[in-house]
Parts: C-alpha cells; sequence; structure tokens
C-alpha cells in the first residue's frame, strides 16, 4: 500500500505581521519533519498519487517578552484533492524561554507545529485510513 500524501496547504499567521514568511516557512518544517519521522506518510506527490490529506496551519498568537516567548497556532484537517472538512478544531501552543528574537519565534512554531502533526493529525489519519 502507498504512503498517505500529506498536502502541506496554505499557512497564515494572524499574529504579528513582521513573521509571517518565517512562520510559514517554520510550521511548513514542523509538519515535513513529522511526516518524514512517521512510517506510511509522505508530502511527496506523485504523478500516482490521486488522494490525501491537506494541513492548513495559522499562527494565532505570539507574545514576546524579556526572555519567554509564547505561541498558539490553530489549524484544520481536510481530505485532498477536493477539499472536504475532517476537522477545525486542531490546537497547540507553546513557549520558548531564554531569548526573545525572530529565530526564538520560528523555532518555536516550528516545534508545535510538529508535534500538532505527531501526536494530533497524523493519528487521526490512521485512524481514518485512506480517502
Amino acid at each position: 500500500m502507498p504512503d498517505v500524501y500529506i498536502d502541506i496547504g496554505p499557512l497564515s499567521n494572524k499574529a504579528k505581521k513582521e513573521y509571517t514568511e518565517p512562520a510559514k516557512a517554520a510550521m511548513r518544517r514542523g509538519i515535513e519533519t513529522a511526516v518524514k519521522k512517521s512510517p506510511g506518510f509522505t508530502t511527496v506527490k506523485t504523478n500516482k498519487t490521486t488522494s490525501g490529506y491537506t494541513i492548513r496551519l495559522t499562527v494565532t498568537d505570539i507574545v514576546i517578552e524579556t526572555n519567554t516567548v509564547t505561541v498558539k497556532l490553530s489549524g484544520e484537517l481536510l481530505q485532498w484533492p477536493k477539499p472536504v472538512m475532517i476537522s477545525t478544531s486542531l490546537t497547540g501552543n507553546g513557549q520558548w524561554q531564554g531569548r526573545s528574537s525572530t529565530a526564538a519565534v520560528a523555532d518555536t512554531i516550528e516545534s508545535i507545529a510538529e508535534s500538532m502533526t505527531r501526536d494530533k493529525i497524523l493519528p487521526t489519519i490512521k485512524r481514518l485510513g485512506a480517502p
């Protein structure tokens, strides 16, 4: 049986706009890392790929204090290529202590995206099976 295809859908940032591009890149890295570490899943679309799932994530809050960065994400899981909504209630949050910078924001977002994908999204897809 081929690996289940995971489409990384539109990623967005509704929090601090100056972090939009680093946030999108960090979410993509987090999702890709979790998928690569999970047997039976792939983000590589081939000419034989006909179905799968789309993950959409959004940064909903970024709080930057002296030595702490706190981030919240929300997400959606849909069937791919025809977008049929599976879940809109995906959430994750995390905190980075020790420095407050663009790199700390990106690291926190990447970590949350990876754990949401690994701990919530991929287990849901396993339960659902192939679309």
